[in-house]
């Protein structure tokens, strides 16, 4: 979920809404690809929205990589060859990645495997779900 529209290239119009912890949609404006680290994957444009996220688990997927994470710190690594492709910084519960288009940082919020079913119940609730 990406609100600002130079981080993502080739945008379509596209319709729908995510949904937000307070209840309220937001409007999906369009998709495009958004460039992580040499790879792109598909994310949506939500002008309105107030941050840039990315899912953990689609970003694995389409980049084809793993993630490790650390108290203060994030690698995206390549599976293929092991290397680095990404990293980024903790800062107020969230880690923050460089883009390669852009020096202003991607938030991106991960749950991990070990975290209780309520606490994964707010996290999903606060990021939202697209709604067709």
């Amino acid at each position: 979920m990406i609100s600002d529209k130079s981080l993502i290239s080739g945008a379509k119009a596209a319709t729908g809404s995510v949904m937000i912890a307070n209840g309220a949609r937001i409007p999906i404006e369009g998709v495009g690809n958004l460039k992580l680290f040499e790879k792109s994957s598909p994310a949506f444009y939500l002008p309105q929205f107030t941050s840039n996220l990315i899912s953990v688990k689609k970003a694995t997927v389409d980049l084809d990589c793993q993630v490790v994470f650390r108290p203060n710190e994030v690698e995206f690594q390549d599976l293929k060859t092991g290397r680095v492709i990404g990293r980024g910084d903790s800062k107020n519960q969230l880690y923050h990645l460089q883009t390669a288009k852009t020096s202003n940082p991607i938030d991106y919020v991960c749950l991990s495997s070990t975290a209780d079913k309520c606490e994964s119940t707010i996290w999903h609730a606060r990021l939202g779900h697209p709604h067709a």
